[in-house]
């Protein structure tokens, strides 16, 4: 009895700690000002300590608050937050790539590609923001890159191989969804592939967001 009494306690703490998780506290004060964060302390009729979005810590005293109410944190906006993002893909321009990324919000840059032995490649982003949330980015930018490729192809007596060059530039969509990443793409160049040229990355991107 007393070890189904403990679960169940556990089982409340956590169901309770992942909804409060889904929500965060809007703190309306008198001058007009809203501060979105978390509540972690509160002295009655006195203080309100509250932990930004950002991480930020600030103090107020609670005659300077004019109502507290509760936000759905999939409806937080993004939009004008700085962070990092980093992940691995497949696609433009190596085939496997390692993607790192910089939010100054809300222009942001990327740069992605690997060396594989004989293939490797490089290709930079200067994106904008269509929209940010806690869960989902939307941006469009240009793209530049370089992809060097070798293929092999058999012809009946020999395996040859084949290199295959593309300088290239040209516009893309780029969606985080959650961590999946996907890049699309038209771009235009010069090399051993015809102009114009689709591009794409599929993979995983995390955003560094406090």
């Amino acid at each position: 009895m007393k070890l189904f009494t403990f679960i169940t306690i556990i089982f409340l703490s956590t169901i309770s700690t992942c909804l409060a998780e889904e929500y965060i506290d809007v703190i309306n004060l008198k001058n007009g000002t809203v501060i979105e964060g978390y509540i972690i302390e509160q002295v009655s009729n006195k203080s309100l300590t509250i932990k930004k979005l950002d991480g930020e810590l600030i103090k107020l005293n609670f005659d300077q608050v004019e109502k507290i109410t509760k936000k759905d944190k999939a409806k937080v906006s993004y939009y004008d937050r700085n962070y990092w993002e980093a992940g691995i893909n497949i696609g433009m321009p190596a085939v496997l790539n390692l993607l790192v990324g910089r939010w100054f919000s809300p222009v942001g840059i990327k740069v992605s590609g690997l060396t594989l032995g004989e293939i490797y490649g490089i290709q930079g982003n200067l994106m904008y923001k269509l929209a940010d949330s806690e869960k989902t980015c939307h941006s469009l930018g240009l793209i530049g890159g370089y992809s060097h490729l070798v293929l092999e192809k058999s012809n009946g007596w020999e395996v040859v191989k084949e290199i295959k060059e593309w300088q290239y530039y040209g516009a893309a969509y780029n969606l985080n969804w959650g961590g999946f990443w996907l890049e699309l793409g038209l771009t235009a160049g010069s090399g051993d592939f015809k102009s114009p040229q689709f591009c794409f990355q599929i993979g995983y991107a995390h955003r560094f967001i406090e």
